[in-house]
């Protein structure tokens, strides 16, 4: 009989809505993860949606209560997007409210970091910032506050100014040796990037969730082959390998 466990591990996807919306129904790139590691591995989704690096300070410790190295093999930490929104002047009222500075968004990062690595938890894979759409942000504005007003607000980010925190967050990977998954890059290497990744120039289409996923599970398997899915066992015997017969049989040295 194949080697099978009891209780599942955890993945923990921890960040901002671009992890919130990872579970979408159209495609989002945890619910893939979840599907692809379905009955070895439950991948929750701790995203929150408009949080800054500041803000999730405060619940790091509720997130992350009880882990360790067994039952959380991996966490993912995709967090920048709303630290890149503009101040003012550059910005506007609605991005300045979520804008961190570059040099905290930095420590911010090794704290997190820290915090995680303090429970026993070692393997972290962080992502960069993805890429801004301006056209398309400048949409969403519109929709958001009415043509007249946007013709003279600012947009809330720009794909130069996030570029920094994209950056930064390679660095600190860098430095606290862990793998990091440079959406920032790979997707403007996209054709058509703009729209077809973006559905208002931040948040992922269907098509954008397929490349965020693919280039997420490619770094999970080059940089800790443990993490393969044939590598972890499923959750109980395959119904194949039950003894019809005696089906209690087949359930009598549980792990």
């Amino acid at each position: 009989m194949s080697p099978y466990i009891v209780e599942r591990p955890r993945f923990i996807l921890f960040g901002d809505s671009l992890t919130e919306r990872s579970f979408s129904e159209e495609g989002g790139w945890g619910a893939s993860l979840a599907h692809f590691y379905g009955r070895r591995v439950d991948v929750l989704n701790r995203g929150y949606g408009g949080y800054n690096t500041d803000w999730v300070m405060f619940i790091l410790d509720d997130v992350f209560k009880g882990c360790n190295s067994q039952n959380t093999p991996l966490v993912t930490i995709f967090v920048g997007a709303n630290d890149a929104a503009l101040p003012l002047p550059e910005g506007n009222e609605h991005s300045s409210t979520q804008h961190v500075p570059l040099s905290r968004y930095r420590e911010n990062l090794r704290k997190i970091v820290h915090n995680i690595r303090e429970r026993g938890v070692t393997q972290l894979v962080m992502i960069t910032p993805p890429p801004v759409y301006e056209p398309g942000r400048k949409e969403w504005q519109i929709q958001r506050i009415g043509e007249e007003e946007a013709k003279n607000t600012a947009i809330d980010r720009t794909n130069a100014y996030t570029k920094q925190y994209a950056e930064c967050c390679k660095e600190v990977a860098l430095e606290l040796d862990l793998p990091v998954v440079d959406l920032w890059t790979s997707m403007q290497e996209t054709k058509g990037w703009g729209t077809l990744l973006f559905n208002d120039g931040l948040h992922f289409t269907p098509e954008g969730n397929q490349h965020a996923y693919n280039a997420i599970l490619t770094t999970i398997n080059s940089t800790y082959p443990n993490l393969k899915v044939e590598e972890m066992p499923m959750q109980f015997p395959h119904f194949s390998e039950i003894d019809f017969s005696n089906p209690a049989s087949s359930f009598g040295n549980l792990p």
